[in-house]
């Protein structure tokens, strides 16, 4: 906050209310709108075509869960994660994963698995299972998500990249970075955990978003 009173932004955009609240008094001008990350959909990306259906998943925080599905869409998917007890003893764990093969598909879909682990020093971390998938350019991952039937992580981003792309994306909370996904009624949440995308909601959301760089930048410039 001393940083922000000594240097005050001409925009501030907070991605939760929490954050907002907290800063509204040194940042007058701040707003509380949606991560920005919401609009990669508008981004070019090339389309992806495996052949057959395909789920994208990442898990960073622990194992990946045991996967069920007793349809061929999301609806009817279910997943078993545990959460791990000690960060430490998964952080070494995590090196013998690859002992522990998980399944390549389930029902008709193929489960790719997304690494974004790009400066790990041990490759059999990020490849530590079939089907996973590493690259230097953020543009294949959203090729990846916006080929993908559904999107399944522990990551908020991951989530966020498959619904800025039209995918329901499942996460798993881990912490408090999920709030984002509470901002301006974006976000439609189904019984069995899923989210979607509001468009409506959304496009709202970024005409206001987009509005106030507008107007912060004319200010600033004045």
């Amino acid at each position: 906050l001393d940083f922000f009173t000594k240097y005050p932004p001409a925009a501030l955009s907070l991605r939760d209310n929490e954050n907002y609240e907290a800063i509204r008094s040194v940042v007058p001008n701040a707003i509380s709108s949606i991560c920005a990350a919401f609009l990669m959909g508008e981004l070019s990306v090339a389309n992806v075509n495996l052949g057959k259906p395909y789920i994208a998943t990442s898990f960073y925080t622990g194992n990946e869960p045991s996967f069920k599905m007793e349809g061929d869409d999301w609806s009817t998917f279910t997943m078993d994660y545990k959460k791990p007890t000690s960060l430490k003893m998964w952080n070494i764990y995590r090196h013998f994963e690859w002992l522990s093969p998980r399944p390549e598909f389930i029902r008709k879909h193929t489960i790719v698995r997304v690494r974004q682990e790009t400066t790990m020093k041990f490759s059999h971390l990020i490849f530590r299972q079939k089907n996973s998938y590493c690259s230097m350019n953020p543009l294949a991952f959203l090729s990846i998500y916006k080929g993908c039937d559904f999107v399944v992580s522990d990551r908020v981003h991951v989530c966020v990249a498959g619904l800025s792309m039209g995918k329901p994306a499942l996460l798993v909370e881990v912490d408090n970075r999920s709030r984002l996904f509470d901002q301006k009624g974006i976000i439609n949440r189904h019984p069995n955990g899923f989210m979607t995308i509001n468009s409506e909601a959304l496009e709202v959301a970024r005409a206001e978003l987009l509005s106030y760089i507008e107007d912060s930048i004319r200010s600033a410039l004045k």
